[in-house]
């Protein structure tokens, strides 16, 4: 007997069969033990100096938000510099810098690191989060529309961990975070170059 709120069966990335409703239950089940691991780790995030890219909306924003409220030191970067205010408002006095900007432009990359050493200093995590997409047969895309997804989420990425890795060397345990997309494993019609740009960066 299936719940009505659950699909009968499911496919989880990573496992090995189809998941039944009452497994994927056991496996999200919040035992005491597992919450006494999530509060050591989340423990442990308190004092990373964070890098994080499209902190104005989204996951980007709830990413940081979460550090900051987790004790983290985080630098938050993204076009839309209201929302950025918003963002400091919304976040503990002090816990989240921010700098305005566009991750496809080259000279605003070179500032955003620039920026990072100074809210930061040693960089433990750089996040990427930023993303753009287009929706629409791909024959009729301009190169244009390809060119701007593939920049926001692939060539930015790239070139932000690159130009990162001094301030990431400087730490004793540093971390790089790349923001996938399911689209970049199983692609869907109408998203051919956000699933390209995806899957290259996985």
């Amino acid at each position: 007997m299936s719940s009505p709120d659950v699909p009968p069966s499911l496919f989880v990335v990573g496992a090995s069969h189809q998941t039944t409703p009452i497994e994927l239950r056991e496996q999200l089940a919040l035992t005491p033990e597992k919450l006494a691991q999530l509060h050591d780790a989340a423990s442990r995030l308190a004092g990373l100096r964070v890098l994080v890219t499209g902190g104005s909306s989204g996951v980007g924003r709830a990413l940081a938000l979460s550090l900051a409220n987790r004790g983290c030191r985080v630098l938050a970067t993204a076009r839309r510099s209201d929302r950025l205010a918003t963002l400091v408002a919304e976040a503990p006095p002090g816990s989240i810098a921010v700098e305005a900007g566009d991750s496809t432009d080259a000279g605003f990359r070179a500032r955003r690191c620039a920026a990072a050493a100074a809210a930061l200093g040693v960089l433990v995590v750089c996040a990427s989060v930023a993303g753009s997409g287009a929706v629409g047969p791909f024959r009729d895309a301009s190169a244009e529309t390809l060119g701007h997804v593939m920049a926001v989420n692939l060539l930015a990425p790239v070139d932000l961990v690159r130009r990162c890795l001094p301030l990431l060397e400087a730490a004793s345990d540093p971390a790089i975070v790349l923001v996938g997309s399911i689209l970049g494993h199983h692609p869907l019609p109408w998203h051919g170059e956000y699933c390209a740009a995806k899957a290259a960066l996985r």
